[in-house]
């Protein structure tokens, strides 16, 4: 019975561990970059198409010729990564856009725009995202995360200098902290982090958060079970 009982507190003890080491990762930043290079691709392609014969030059341009509306939530999403955040008023000085659009054999298609800064991957490697347009694939648009030194080559055999990020752009109203989410999307976004970090992906988060409550009520059930005849 002893024997019983220690196994069942080593089961929950470990079990408790291991999701409390999850949470001491932040989700990799690439994964959220990419989401956001991929919005920002849409809004650009959907101004190239409205306007064929003048490229935008700017992200504030692109948004405002077209209407679209400011991207609050990716604003704030990037917000919480501090000083690798990639802009400090805005999401306008996020990217920037390459003086000629130019071809690479590293990249798919023509550059047109990327990170104004560089920013850590999962393991702490500097990169940016670089967002180009190409034939090649059905949204027209290929988003790839590039490492510093690569893009730095990059540019250097097209004979051209980054594009330096630029001033401070306001967002065109203030920005509301968004409001958090219930209770049941913070634990199933918890196990989607757990999982980022540590292998299968975020699309394990649900089966992974539905095999720990049934572990831990399991658990629970067995030292109820031991405790109550135990006590008998």
């Amino acid at each position: 019975m002893v024997f019983g009982v220690r196994q069942a507190k080593l089961w929950l003890a470990c079990l408790l561990c291991a999701l409390a080491s999850g949470c001491r990762e932040k989700p990799d930043q690439t994964s959220e970059e990419y989401n956001g290079a991929s919005f920002i691709a849409k809004v650009v392609g959907f101004h190239d198409r409205q306007f064929t014969n003048a490229p935008a030059t700017n992200l504030q341009q692109a948004f405002v010729a077209t209407h679209w509306p400011y991207p609050e939530r990716y604003h704030q999403y990037f917000r919480a990564y501090g000083k690798h955040a990639g802009f400090k008023s805005s999401l306008f000085e996020k990217y920037v856009f390459v003086p000629a659009r130019f071809t690479n054999n590293s990249v798919m298609g023509e550059i047109v725009l990327l990170n104004a800064e560089a920013f850590p991957n999962r393991n702490g490697k500097l990169g940016r995202m670089i967002i180009s347009k190409t034939d090649l694939v059905d949204t027209g648009w290929m988003v790839k995360w590039y490492p510093e030194e690569q893009v730095r080559e990059i540019f250097r055999a097209a004979g051209q200098k980054i594009p330096d990020p630029p001033g401070p752009i306001p967002p065109p109203h203030e920005i509301l902290p968004l409001p958090p989410p219930p209770l049941p999307a913070r634990v199933e976004k918890y196990f989607e982090d757990i999982a980022a970090n540590y292998g299968p992906g975020r699309a394990g988060g649900k089966p992974l958060m539905w095999i720990t409550f049934t572990l831990v009520m399991v658990v629970v059930f067995l030292l109820s079970l031991i405790g109550w005849r135990k006590w008998r």
